[in-house]
C-alpha cells in the first residue's frame, strides 16, 4: 500500500474515532491459481460440479493467501474474521493496533467499516 493511501486511511480511522474499538477491512493483492491447476469446464461432468471446484480453488487460495497476514495480526490485541473468498481480513481493536496493520506488507488496500446508510426511497405512485 502506497504511504498517501495509508495516511488518508489512519486519518479516516482517526475522524470516525469510534471510542475504544474500530474496525478495518484488510484486502490481500489477489493471487491467482498456479498455472498447472487451472481449471476448465471439461474436465468435469456437470456446470455444476466446475463451479463448485472453480469456488473451492478459490477459497484455499484465499486462506493461503490470508495465512500470513493472519498469524502476524494474531500478535496484536486486535480481534479477527476472514473472509477467503474475497481475500480480505476484518481487524477489529485500538486505532493503534488498526495503523499497525496497515503497515504489513501483504496488504494491498484498506477501508474502515462503518455503516452504511440507503438514500430515502422515492414512493411509486403510479397508478
Amino acid at each position: 500500500m502506497d504511504p498517501e493511501t495509508r495516511r488518508r486511511i489512519v486519518a479516516k480511522l482517526h475522524e470516525l474515532g469510534q471510542g475504544d474499538s474500530s474496525r478495518l477491512v484488510l484486502q490481500v493483492a489477489p493471487s491467482a491459481p498456479p498455472q498447472n491447476e487451472v481449471l476448465h469446464p471439461s474436465q468435469f461432468p456437470t456446470r455444476t460440479d466446475f463451479r463448485k471446484a472453480l469456488i473451492e480453488q478459490k477459497r484455499a487460495i484465499g486462506e493461503a493467501a490470508l495465512q500470513s497476514l493472519t498469524e502476524r495480526l494474531q500478535a496484536q490485541d486486535v480481534k479477527i474474521a476472514t473472509a477467503p473468498l474475497s481475500q480480505a481480513v476484518i481487524v477489529e481493536g485500538p486505532i493503534e493496533a488498526l495503523e499497525e496493520a496497515l503497515s504489513h506488507p501483504e496488504v494491498d488496500d484498506a477501508m474502515p467499516d462503518v455503516p452504511m446508510g440507503l438514500p430515502p426511497t422515492v414512493k411509486d405512485t403510479t397508478p
